[in-house]
């Protein structure tokens, strides 16, 4: 019951996620870069909650899935590293770096 749950929240932390990528789509170009460093910041726990789930799933189709939020995750960092470079932006190396320059 308690990988239910945590599938469940996982799930729900993904689509509002999505929804606010997709809202977020016309004023990315307008997005200072704090809020960028927020951005890239929930990204990377995001990240961090896939392997979490990843590594405490056996079943298969939960393993699948797992493999399919990590696969979402890393792509999602990455296009925030490219935009960051394409933005001139510098990212820190370690979230706690990250988290001081918010």
């Amino acid at each position: 019951m308690e990988t239910k749950g945590r599938y469940q929240e996982l799930v729900n932390a993904w689509k509002n996620s999505l929804a606010k990528l997709c809202d977020r789509g016309e004023q990315a170009e307008q997005m200072p870069e704090k809020e960028f460093l927020g951005s890239l910041e929930k990204v990377l726990r995001e990240w961090q909650a896939a392997k979490n789930y990843f590594n405490q799933v056996s079943d298969p189709d939960q393993v699948d899935l797992a493999i399919i939020y990590l696969s979402a995750a890393e792509k999602k960092y990455r296009m925030l590293l490219k935009e960051a470079r394409l933005r001139g932006y510098r990212i820190p190396f370690t979230m706690r770096n990250l988290k001081e320059r918010r």
